[in-house]
């Protein structure tokens, strides 16, 4: 007779995300059934996604928004239940470029960034995109945010423009897991969006090599 409680499938735990976001997120909610996420960035339905677990485990759905067509049709085909947006976002309405490369991972409207990659990495293409902020993506959807109870923004570099773009009047997310490669923790009063969001009432309460996770407590 097989013995399952030494079997390995008794204690593993799925994640989807690049670093097990999705778990400490999932915990920090306290396993929260049918909420709403906001995905910025979303980049795949499956691969490095921070929202796909609460999605599957939890019944949750949302907003997908990201650049790429490619992205959108994916999340279109996967992601029953859920709004898919193709928009490039930004602190304002302006004109910018999309970076696309061979790893689409990559791809980012940031032109410091966009630059830095291309010397390195695979350009497959670098094209004028316009930029708009997050209210305006949703209410040109006819979509509202009040009840988004988790922000996950991932977009190479712009983070930080997307945060002051966003009308902090009309959501506050529980939890906001952003893309934060430079935030430090022995130095982390200098990093702008530690500073932002804890203007906002935010606490950071993890970091995850490359992501930080803000939560927020009424």
């Amino acid at each position: 007779m097989e013995n399952t409680e030494n079997s390995e499938k008794n204690y593993g735990r799925k994640s989807y995300s690049q670093l097990g976001e999705d778990v400490f997120i999932e915990q920090r909610l306290r396993k929260r059934v049918g909420g709403l996420y906001l995905d910025i960035g979303a980049y795949h339905p499956f691969k490095y996604s921070n929202t796909e677990l609460l999605r599957t485990a939890l019944g949750w759905k949302g907003i997908n928004i990201d650049a790429s067509f490619q992205a959108i049709d994916a999340f279109n085909l996967n992601r029953d239940g859920d709004i898919n947006i193709c928009a490039a976002v930004g602190d304002k309405v302006k004109n910018g470029i999309y970076y696309e490369f061979e790893d689409s991972a990559l791809n980012t409207t940031n032109e410091t960034v966009g630059e830095k990659r291309r010397r390195r990495q695979k350009l497959i293409a670098a094209n004028p995109i316009q930029l708009n902020p997050v209210p305006k993506i949703l209410n040109d959807n006819q979509l509202e945010c009040r009840d988004i109870e988790l922000l996950n923004l991932d977009i190479s570099g712009s983070e930080f423009d997307v945060l002051v773009g966003m009308d902090w009047s009309k959501m506050r997310p529980k939890i906001i897991a952003v893309s934060n490669e430079n935030l430090k923790l022995k130095n982390v009063i200098q990093n702008r969006i530690y500073l932002f969001l804890s203007a906002l009432g935010y606490n950071l309460v993890g970091h995850l090599l490359i992501t930080s996770v803000f939560e927020w407590e009424a």
